[in-house]
């Protein structure tokens, strides 16, 4: 059936060529024009990168740039297929755009774990010191998921998966069986999945499976044992199997929840320490006497990954997350959060005296005494809460609260960049790949910012959602993958990594050396502490007076921090 579409009388379509021509460079102009005013009113931006190969094989890098209040602007696309991409290249292209924003703007440079953008990173926070070096914490989180599922006993389990799985996939007569079942016991989630090679906590979603749908194979095996091969009657007779899905179950479910959170949009550094303690918490609490050698190598595995991404970013935002109070860390550990806090003020370009007060303030946050006393609200974030306090303190001398707000406007994530590679490859497709880069920079800086601005863009569609759920509706493809996308392995080989594949075991995870890990295994609870703020404000009206004088003072953080915690 044809449909015959009428417009008012002298109306006629646009053409192609205007769509894509005159009218999308008016939109794009305007759309530049609103990213411009945005950056110029915002400060603590973090901006992040990422490289890809479209179908011409030709690189392409995006380059992202991220506000406190989470929007994501896409800057700009670049092809350096004639360029070698060195370290030196990557930062030369950061530089320059950190140049024409303006350097004192940002905070922080996120990117993925590639030898190239980590030597990048290096050199743009040598560059510019304000400018803080991170990597992309849910790509270190997908590494821990992988090594989890090198280590034989996982790989067993996922071996007797995929045997389980590929024979419900090719036997038509399996698989119908399989669906009836699972509609008999009114199951909802779907059949049995297969995991994506790149995107390693997909392996929770497919054993999750096994657990789910437990009833209705056991329901086959018995009733119609015909119709299944003798290795699917034998894996599924043992009982251990399924306990041991259950243990593997167990542990990467925290990886998954990790890394969903981690992508999100409104994910801060303090949530990816958080997530580590999770994971970390539930490896503590694996079996000693079944499962002991699984037990300590996903330890040796934790501990391994920790050491290469830990950073007191994190532990600080940690610390200054007001849900979570002095009950948490192990004894000795706010000494080193107060010199590591003390060299990022350096950074920042702080006075000495400024480092003073920021430690003395630190002291004062730690037992909650004014002005940091007030509640915090499960409802609000942790932005919210500090920017509550700005006014408790003399214009300028807020100093935690400055340094707070820094590492909480931080996005710690480059997710944004593989997202811009999934709306690409839908707009290249397989019949587009002429389409000029500008113009798939345009059209895509058009998405980009409808995505950051969909409530305010969107109002009918909003109507009743907040920004978060209606960013959370136009991102959901990428984080939660359809059945067709899940690729077919017909065989298991995890061990795809050059780095040595010998699995080490121990015993005790190195978190417990900085935090009570037994805090985490429960619901979170709130403790109240207090200390005099005497000594802090004799050194403030003494900072104050000197402050006057616009004079410095000699300077040794470790004997102020010594001198701190000799008096806690």
């Amino acid at each position: 059936m044809e449909y015959e579409f009428k417009f008012g009388n002298g109306y006629t379509p646009p053409s192609h060529e205007v769509l894509s021509g005159r009218l999308l460079s008016q939109e794009i102009a305007n759309i530049n024009l609103k990213i411009i005013q945005k950056l110029n009113y915002s400060k603590n931006l973090t901006i992040a990168c990422d490289g890809w190969t479209n179908n011409l094989n030709e690189s392409i890098w995006n380059f992202l740039i991220y506000t406190p209040d989470r929007c994501e602007y896409l800057w700009c696309l670049k092809n350096l297929s004639n360029e070698s991409h060195t370290g030196v290249l990557i930062a030369e292209e950061i530089k320059k755009i950190i140049e024409t924003i303006g350097s004192e703007k940002f905070s922080a440079i996120t990117t993925d774990a590639g030898s190239n953008v980590q030597n990048a990173r290096q050199l743009i926070s040598a560059k510019f010191p304000n400018i803080l070096n991170l990597r992309c914490i849910p790509h270190a989180i997908n590494l821990i998921s992988k090594d989890i599922c090198n280590i034989p006993f996982a790989n067993q389990i996922l071996t007797k998966y995929n045997t389980l799985v590929t024979y419900f996939k090719k036997s038509h007569q399996a698989g119908a069986a399989l669906k009836e079942e699972i509609r008999k016991f009114n199951i909802i989630g779907g059949g049995l999945k297969q995991w994506v090679n790149t995107r390693w906590h997909t392996v929770y979603e497919c054993v999750n499976s096994i657990i789910r749908l437990k009833e209705p194979l056991e329901n086959l095996r018995y009733n119609s044992p015909e119709i299944l091969s003798q290795a699917v009657i034998s894996i599924l007779h043992s009982r251990a199997f399924f306990d041991d899905v259950r243990v593997l179950v167990f542990i990467l479910g925290p990886v998954k929840k990790a890394i969903t959170i981690l992508e999100s949009r409104s994910c801060n550094l303090a949530d990816c320490f958080c997530e580590l303690i999770h994971l970390g918490a539930s490896i503590n609490k694996l079996s000693l006497s079944d499962h002991s050698t699984f037990r300590k190598q996903c330890i040796a595995i934790f501990n391994k990954r920790y050491n290469e991404f830990a950073d007191p970013l994190y532990l600080l935002c940690f610390f200054l997350h007001p849900q979570y109070n002095e009950s948490y860390w192990a004894h000795g550990t706010f000494r080193e959060l107060l010199l590591a806090a003390d060299e990022i003020f350096k950074k920042m370009g702080k006075t000495n005296i400024s480092r003073r007060d920021l430690l003395y303030q630190m002291k004062l946050y730690c037992t909650r005494e004014l002005p940091f006393n007030i509640s915090y609200s499960m409802s609000e974030t942790p932005l919210i809460w500090w920017f509550s306090l700005e006014d408790s303190f003399p214009k300028n001398e807020d100093y935690l609260v400055q340094f707070a707000l820094k590492l909480f406007s931080i996005v710690p994530h480059a997710a944004g960049c593989e997202r811009v590679w999934s709306r690409l490859e839908w707009l290249y497709g397989l019949r587009r790949n002429r389409l000029a880069l500008h113009k798939i920079e345009n059209m895509h800086k058009l998405a980009s910012y409808y995505y950051s601005h969909a409530k305010h863009e969107l109002p009918y569609f909003g109507i009743e959602k907040t920004n978060t759920e209606v960013f959370d509706i136009l991102v959901d493809e990428y984080l939660n993958l359809d059945e067709d996308d899940f690729v077919e392995i017909d065989e298991v080989d995890l061990n795809e990594s050059e780095e040595d594949t010998n699995l080490s075991e121990e015993t005790d995870l190195l978190l417990n050396n900085i935090l009570n890990l037994n805090r985490f295994e429960d619901e979170f609870e709130d403790d109240d502490l207090s200390m005099d703020e005497d000594y802090y404000n004799e050194n403030r009206e003494e900072t104050s007076s000197t402050n006057q004088l616009q004079e410095d003072i000699d300077w040794d953080p470790i004997e102020e921090v010594d001198k701190i915690i000799k008096n806690i």
